[in-house]
């Protein structure tokens, strides 16, 4: 059985869709700490005592947008090893993310192969911002990662690959664009 494509998926992120391995070619440099967060605002409606709706304004700093989206990452990553396509999955990432392709890629070309993935989950825990360099739009955060075990079955039902699963930490590179914040790269820490 194959594991290589587990090490892969489970390591972009120790994600349980099978391993996978940094998107970055080479470490980034580890950024300067955190300096003050930039916030965004963000609305809220709730009803008022007339029955007309009142707007509220909250701010959400920098840093728990970019936590949301690692969240989203793997929620997303999740998705679409059920649905058998990464559609979604890519809008959470920007191009050039080599283990983050690689695991769309996999869950396409498994649809694509009449094949289905059994069992695994990622899951994402203790995020944290460690770094924020100075004059860019990018953060450095760390999580741990865990997988749950993961098979991918032909159409057959044969095993055709598997993951017996991990967990460990993590280190996420994010860009703030015009679309939020996308993962840019990752890997072990």
């Amino acid at each position: 059985m194959e594991v290589r494509f587990a090490r892969q998926v489970s390591f972009i992120c120790v994600a349980g869709l099978l391993l996978l391995p940094a998107c970055t070619q080479s470490p980034p440099p580890t950024p300067p700490s955190s300096t003050s967060p930039t916030t965004t605002p963000t609305a809220t409606t709730s009803p008022t005592p007339g029955g007309a709706p009142s707007t509220t304004t909250t701010a959400a700093t920098d840093e728990q947008l970019a936590i949301k989206a690692v969240e989203r990452f793997y929620d997303e990553l999740n998705k679409g090893m059920i649905a058998l396509s990464s559609k979604n999955f890519r809008t959470t990432y920007k191009p050039g993310c080599e283990a983050c392709d690689q695991a769309a890629n996999k869950i396409d070309s498994t649809g694509a192969a009449g094949r289905r993935f059994e069992g695994g989950h990622f899951a994402v825990t203790g995020i944290r911002v460690t770094g924020r360099p100075t004059n860019t739009r990018l953060l450095k955060l760390e999580g741990t990662v865990t997988s749950a075990p993961i098979s991918v079955r032909d159409s057959s039902g044969r095993v055709v690959e598997s993951d017996p699963g991990d967990s460990g930490p993590k280190f996420f590179i994010l860009f703030q664009s015009e679309n939020g914040w996308q993962i840019s790269g990752m890997g072990d820490v």
